[in-house]
């Protein structure tokens, strides 16, 4: 079967959840990425191993409008997934079933309006009406909400998504020859990645948004005398990872810009600590980190929070304490970095659990079946 999975901008991180279905996908099908690129270029991790075909357009409504309408003529496919209730991806998807009658999927792994929400509800509300100039705006993306039944087949990445909207739930895969803790030691990752060899290393691995709480680590970090431990905070700049001046001033805490996407796992295997301090925010509610995974198929330990869906997917294979908490953090991360024999026994934990419920081939299993109910569906009306 060739199947289309349309990203709703090329340039941002969304474009990574439709690689990882689309890799999910490429086992048993014909597949390719394509959408809007409102950007300058391509996300840059994006791997290049599934074909990506960006069309270059503006997020201005009536800009955008004569580009989607060469994308929906543009399609050529079986099946079309669209990653995001958004214009740019669904919007484009519903057109294009409306003229070609392509059965659709619609791939859910964030709730939108939460990041809209941040700001405060009344904020949200004065910017409803203007925001609809933007493809990307509150207004659009309440309306399209709307429209998720519409759709022949849901995915969801997550069970508080699952709850909201339905359909079946496919999790951020990993790929397990590339995420396998076997492949270096954390002495030889930490040779290559040039960072001390006889440090005790916590480390975030990730954008660092606001409601990935890295602020709340810094502070950690910073309480009282210096940690047992060194902080590496990786995939961003000073700026955006919290106070420049204070991150500047502290010898223990060092930054590390966007990496490649196929070097995680090695920055990963350096790590003692893995930390996931996600925030009680709107926006975090529907969000799952992939790095949570990332860490588990690593079995390394790791320490994060209590918020949207975290919990009921990490179970007893972390250390769960409350968001926006910098003194339990600090004590949570210090007795594991006091404590070998814990952090060996959470990370083999984590380890188990990711391999029982969320190793690729299962995943693969529940999305080909998601696949052939939504095409299925479609022949039919």
């Amino acid at each position: 079967m060739k199947i289309a999975v349309i990203t709703p901008d090329m340039s941002n991180n969304a474009t990574m959840r439709a690689y990882w279905l689309a890799d999910l996908l490429s086992h048993d099908h014909e597949v390719h990425i394509i959408g809007p690129q409102f950007g300058d270029g391509i996300y840059p991790v994006v791997p290049d191993d599934i074909p990506l075909e960006p069309t270059a357009a503006s997020p201005i409504v009536p800009r955008f409008l004569p580009v989607m309408s060469e994308l929906v003529d543009d399609i050529s496919a079986d099946l079309v997934i669209a990653v995001k209730p958004r214009v740019s991806s669904y919007g484009t998807a519903l057109w294009h079933r409306r003229r070609h009658g392509t059965p659709l999927m619609l791939d859910i792994d964030d709730w939108e309006i939460g990041f809209r929400l941040d700001g405060g509800y009344l904020k949200a509300a004065v910017l409803a009406l203007p925001s609809l100039a933007h493809v990307n705006g509150i207004g659009w993306l309440a309306m399209f909400e709307r429209l998720v039944r519409y759709a022949d087949g849901v995915i969801v990445s997550n069970p508080w998504l699952r709850d909201r909207f339905g359909g079946e739930e496919v999790v951020h895969p990993r790929d397990t020859d590339m995420w396998n803790p076997e492949r270096f030691t954390q002495d030889e990752a930490r040779s290559r990645l040039d960072l001390p060899a006889d440090d005790n290393i916590v480390m975030f691995l990730g954008k660092p948004l606001a409601q990935k709480g890295t602020g709340d680590l810094v502070d950690a970090a910073l309480i009282g005398d210096p940690p047992a431990w060194s902080l590496h905070l990786v995939g961003g700049s000073t700026e955006q990872f919290g106070p420049s001046d204070r991150i500047r001033g502290a010898s223990h805490i060092t930054v590390h810009g966007l990496q490649p996407y196929d070097r995680a796992p090695l920055w990963i295997a350096a790590a003692d600590v893995m930390v996931v301090p996600q925030r009680a925010m709107p926006s975090a509610r529907g969000q799952l980190p992939a790095k949570i995974f990332d860490a588990m198929s690593m079995g390394k330990p790791l320490v994060t929070t209590e918020v949207g869906p975290i919990p009921a997917i990490v179970g007893d294979a972390a250390e769960i304490i409350p968001p926006a908490d910098p003194f339990r953090l600090r004590q949570a991360i210090d007795d594991l970095v006091a404590s070998p024999m814990t952090r060996e026994a959470l990370g083999r934990r984590g380890k188990s659990r990711f391999e029982r419920k969320y190793a690729p081939e299962r995943l693969r299993e529940t999305l080909e079946a998601a696949v052939q109910s939504a095409v299925s569906r479609t022949d039919a009306r």
